[in-house]
Order: C-alpha cells, then sequence, then structure tokens
C-alpha cells in the first residue's frame, strides 16, 4: 500500500514525539528507583544506628525508647526480632524472642506475608547484609559488642512507580502529542507537503506536453522557494526549446524536401544520361532508312510502286521516332505531378523499352511477363511510377555487371495482381545483397558502387514514388537467388 507523503509525515512526527516521550518516562522512572533506593539506605543507617543504641550490654532491648522514636513517621511498616527465632513442625519460622512492631499491625492487610518477612530477617541476620523482602528491606541490628542481635525489616511509604506514573502522565503526554504533532504537520504541510504536491502535479502537466505550466511563488525565501522558482525557470527553458526545435525541424524538413526534389531531378537526369546511346541507336536505325528513301526520292526516276513503298518507309520511320520521343517525354521531370488513371503495363513497357539497348549491348537477357491484359489499372503520375520501374530495371542492370549466378546474365520482368493491388517483379541472377544491408538500400545515397558508378538514389526514389501513391517497395536477396524488387501499388478498378 503506498502512503502519501503527508501522512507518512503525519506518522513520523508521531512516532518521534511517543520515542521521545517514551525514552524520558524510562529516565523519569530510573530516577525515582534511584532514588528511592539512596533514601531506603539513609532511613536504613539512621535506624540501624537508633537500635544499637537501645541495646543494653547485657543484650536487653529498651523498647520505650525505640517506640518514642520520632522518625518512625517516615516508615508506614516496620518488625523488629531478635535471634531467639525458630521454626515449627511445617518448617514455618516464627519469632520467639522479642517480636515488636512499632507501627503496630491493624494497618496490614489480611495478604501480609508474615513468613516472607521473617525469611527475609533471618537471612539479613545469617549473612549480615540488606536483603529485600515484600516491598520492603531487612538489615541486621548489632549490639554494643558488635555481635548480631537480630534484625529489622521495614517499608518505606509506597512512591510513585513506572505504571503509576505513566498512568498519571499518559493525558499530559497524548495532550502534548496531539498538539506537537498538529502543529508540526500543519507548518510542515504549508511550507514543504503542499508546495511539494503542487511541484509534483506540474511536474506531471510538464511531462504530459503541458509547457505553459506555472507555479505561483512562495513569498519566503528558502529551498522550497527556490525549487519553485528553479521549476518555473526549467518549465520556460523546455517550451522555449520546444519552440526553437519545432523551428528547427520545420526548416529541416523544408531543406530535406528540397533535397529530395533536387535528387529526384539528379537521378532522373543522371538516367536521361544513360539512356541517350540508346536513345541515339533507336532514332539512328530508322533515319537511316529514312536518309536513303529521300534520296531516292529525290532523284525522280522511280517508278510509282516504288516511290509508294519509299513514303511508306519514310512515314514509318517518323512514326518510330515519334514514339520513341513520345516514351521519353514521359520520363522527363515535371513540376506538376497528374492524378490519372493508366495501366501499370504500359508505364512498365515504356521503362523497359528505354533500358532494351543497354541490356543488349551487355549480353542481359530481358524475360518479360507483362500481359496483364486491362487489368493492371492504377491511378497516380504516369511519369513518377514509370520512373520508379526504371530505377528497379537499372538497378538490376547495375548489379549484373558485377557478375551473375548461372551461365548469362537474365533479367525477368513479371506484373501480376494480388488481392488489391498489382506487382511489377524485378529479379536479377546478380551476385545479390547480404542480409544485413537489406535495411540501407532504401537510404538516400547508400550505395555499393564504386565512386562514378552509383548514386545511391535509385531504391530510395522507388520507395519514395510507391509511398506516394500508396503503395509499397519490397526487397529481398535469398542466398543464391540474386536480387528481388517489387513495386506494388493499389488497384484501381476499371471505369465502365
Amino acid at each position: 500500500m503506498r502512503l502519501s507523503l503527508g501522512l507518512r509525515v503525519l506518522l513520523l512526527v508521531t512516532l518521534v514525539n511517543a520515542c521521545v516521550f517514551g525514552a524520558g518516562l524510562t529516565f523519569l522512572a530510573e530516577r525515582i528507583a534511584s532514588d528511592r533506593d539512596e533514601q531506603s539506605g539513609r532511613f536504613g543507617e539512621l535506624l540501624l544506628y537508633t537500635l544499637q543504641g537501645t541495646i543494653n550490654p547485657e543484650g536487653e532491648l529498651k523498647v520505650a525508647s525505640i517506640l518514642e522514636w520520632p522518625w518512625w513517621g517516615e516508615f508506614s511498616d516496620a518488625i523488629l526480632v531478635d535471634r531467639q527465632s525458630g521454626r515449627t513442625d511445617s518448617e514455618e519460622l516464627v519469632a520467639r524472642g522479642v517480636f515488636l512492631n512499632p507501627l503496630g499491625a491493624a494497618h496490614r492487610p489480611a495478604s501480609f506475608d508474615h513468613a516472607s518477612v521473617l525469611g527475609s530477617i533471618s537471612s539479613s541476620m545469617e549473612t549480615e547484609a540488606r536483603v529485600e523482602a515484600a516491598q520492603g528491606v531487612a538489615i541486621p541490628i548489632y549490639d554494643p559488642s558488635g555481635s548480631v542481635w537480630g534484625g529489622c525489616w521495614f517499608q518505606l511509604p509506597a512512591g510513585a512507580g513506572t505504571r503509576e506514573l505513566a498512568v498519571g502522565l499518559l493525558p499530559w503526554f497524548l495532550g502534548s502529542t496531539l498538539l506537537l504533532t498538529l502543529v508540526t504537520f500543519w507548518v510542515l504541510r504549508r511550507n514543504v507537503l503542499r508546495p511539494v504536491q503542487d511541484l509534483a502535479a506540474a511536474s506531471a502537466r510538464l511531462y504530459g506536453g503541458d509547457l505553459d505550466v506555472r507555479l505561483d511563488t512562495p513569498p519566503h525565501a528558502d529551498e522550497i522557494g527556490d525549487l519553485v522558482r528553479d521549476f518555473n525557470k526549467m518549465a520556460g527553458e523546455v517550451a522555449r526549446a520546444r519552440a526553437h526545435l519545432e523551428e528547427v525541424a520545420a526548416d529541416e524538413r523544408r531543406k530535406a524536401r528540397t533535397a529530395e526534389e533536387a535528387a529526384m531531378t539528379q537521378r532522373r537526369l543522371a538516367a536521361m544520361g544513360e539512356l541517350a546511346a540508346g536513345i541515339a541507336h533507336e532514332i539512328n536505325n530508322p533515319l537511316g532508312g529514312m536518309r536513303n528513301a529521300v534520296e531516292s526520292l529525290e532523284r525522280g526516276d522511280l517508278d510509282p510502286d516504288r516511290r509508294v513503298r519509299y513514303l511508306e518507309l519514310v512515314d514509318g520511320g517518323l512514326s518510330r521516332i515519334q514514339g520513341i520521343v513520345g516514351k521519353l517525354l514521359r520520363f522527363t521531370p515535371r513540376s506538376d505531378l497528374s492524378d490519372e488513371v493508366f495501366l501499370f503495363e504500359h508505364a512498365a513497357r515504356d521503362a523497359v523499352a528505354l533500358v532494351e539497348h543497354r541490356a543488349s549491348a551487355e549480353g542481359v537477357e530481358l524475360l518479360l511477363d507483362l500481359d496483364a491484359g486491362d487489368a493492371s489499372y492504377v491511378r497516380g503520375d504516369r511519369s513518377e511510377i514509370g520512373q520508379a520501374a526504371l530505377n528497379l530495371l537499372q538497378n538490376a542492370l547495375d548489379a549484373l555487371e558485377d557478375g551473375c549466378q548461372g551461365e548469362s546474365p537474365r533479367v525477368c520482368v513479371e506484373l501480376r495482381r494480388e488481392d488489391d493491388e498489382h506487382r511489377l517483379s524485378v529479379r536479377d541472377n546478380g551476385p545479390g545483397v547480404e542480409t544485413e544491408r537489406l535495411g540501407r538500400l532504401t537510404d538516400l545515397f547508400h550505395t555499393s558502387k564504386d565512386v562514378g558508378r552509383g548514386t545511391g538514389l535509385g531504391l530510395p526514389l522507388a520507395l519514395h514514388v510507391a509511398s506516394a501513391h500508396g503503395g509499397r517497395l519490397l526487397l529481398s536477396s535469398p542466398p543464391g537467388e540474386g536480387f528481388h524488387a517489387e513495386l506494388c501499388l493499389p488497384a484501381w478498378e476499371e471505369l465502365t
């Protein structure tokens, strides 16, 4: 069970007061007992001196002198016997000579233990020492020759013992403890407990995000006041630091967006540079045929059939060049992103067309399975999605530059639908990627290629495009199976 700070302080104050009172009571009881023993010793010496003076040389006791002794009023009871004592058949000790009760016997209770008193007197005569019994003291009495004449048992008035003292002081103890506890607790609560509770509540609010929480500064200048003032200063510093961090974070986000946009543009420009040779080759092929056809047409000596065939050749070449340029334009960076519904298959085929020349030049076999019919509709920016597919293809070709697993290098490109998304799978049989590096492949500028061969932007930008379109980018590299990347986009049902 958890106790509050106030209750613990209250219990502590009560316990301390009780311990102080108990220690004081114990000390007082010991002091009273010590004083009582000292008083008993003084009166015993006085009584012994008086009794010795009442015994004549013949051993006779002057009873009248003893009874007239003025100090008997200081005693509550006394018994005086001589050595002439004996025991009955039941071994009970009885006095057979002098048996004197200077203060009388009428005041004694019926429970008075005569045998114990006589036994203590007998013991004191035998040992010639003080013997305590029946709440009194027995001492030996000597005659003028120094021999033991008899013995005397006396009892002083009963004083306040420990129990009586405790009972008498208990009301005062309870009153003083209650008063001291209440006053102490009130002072502590006003000056310590309540400020600490307010400070704890304010700390909880500050931890919960309430940066405007402040405490009223105590009027007194002490440690608690300093603590409250320091808390207010700390809360102010935290609020200012939070505002500064938010400004820095906003600025960093702006810089990150700018850098990301610049990186996207850089990657696209780099991709265009890599594809320039392929585009030139694709355009030069029809241009060569068209040039020959135009030269033949310029001579004017062609028969009509050949003239028509040359014209068709020129028109076909121009259409082919127009198609190549159209595909290229779809990968050109744009300042505004479109939101259209199109076939994922078309974007994938455009990307494949842009890497076919490189794949052919490097001896890489492209295995395509993109015939998804009219069921691969997705929604978004076709240029962005095509660029992401192009990045995956170029990443696969880059990987095969470092070797392949198998007889010949190949890249398998497959488009399929699973549940509510379309998946463009690009799988190569290159050396693959270590498991511990898979999680870092989508970090910006992370690349394992030599300087000048890679930017480390292809996969991060593909991931960015996938996320922006509500999709995913899945990467895996099973041992001995190369590298596998999947661009997953939500399927869009065809509108009828």
